[in-house]
């Protein structure tokens, strides 16, 4: 027996296998980098949704005819929303009243606090709709919630006579001062 040959060929196959092992390795190794990578992605997009998926916002009624209604925008997140527009359709001008909501009037309030309800009047006559409402949210995306619930991301400076072509536009109204507000239900440090 060639021992030098029994060696060459031992060492071949050791090498044969070696390359098949780590062809194989690498193998797993990309698919588990793989699938880390989605989900790296996945978790990405879920945060970049976060903050805007606690913000929300209803119409509350009060009374039969001639009744209040308002506006509760909330943002149960733990961080801040800023340059908020509330798009509403109405029925005239201020003083002005039709039985059509052929007009349309932006409320711009500049920030909601984290963890905040806040109830809006609108200084409209009683028959109003939300068309949606525009927010920023702390990493300075922009969002908007339609009426009926849904929620994606938009540009800002969207013009809502670009939006809503079919209403006359009344001139947007700038909120500068603080509403009534108070905790947000839903929204505990235990969620954090």
């Amino acid at each position: 027996m060639d021992w030098m040959k029994a060696a060459t060929v031992i060492g071949a196959a050791a090498a044969i296998g070696s390359v098949a092992f780590t062809g194989v390795a690498t193998y797993y190794s990309a698919m588990v980098s793989r699938d880390q990578l989605e989900q790296s992605q996945e978790d990405a997009r879920k945060k970049v949704h976060e903050q805007a998926e606690r913000v929300t916002w209803w119409h509350e009624f009060n009374g039969g005819k001639g009744g209040r209604r308002a506006i509760w925008v909330v943002n149960r997140s733990h961080d801040p929303i800023m340059d908020m527009d509330v798009s509403i359709a109405h029925n005239g001008e201020r003083g002005e009243s039709t039985t059509n909501l052929d007009y349309s009037t932006r409320l711009h309030i500049y920030n909601l606090a984290p963890c905040t309800a806040m109830r809006i009047n609108p200084p409209l006559k009683p028959r109003f709709v939300v068309l949606d409402v525009e927010f920023t949210d702390s990493a300075n995306n922009r969002w908007v919630r339609d009426r009926i619930g849904t929620l994606s991301r938009t540009d800002y400076g969207v013009d809502p006579e670009d939006k809503y072509k079919n209403l006359k536009h009344t001139n947007a109204i700038w909120d500068g001062n603080s509403r009534p507000t108070k905790p947000a239900e839903g929204c505990g440090d235990s969620e954090r």
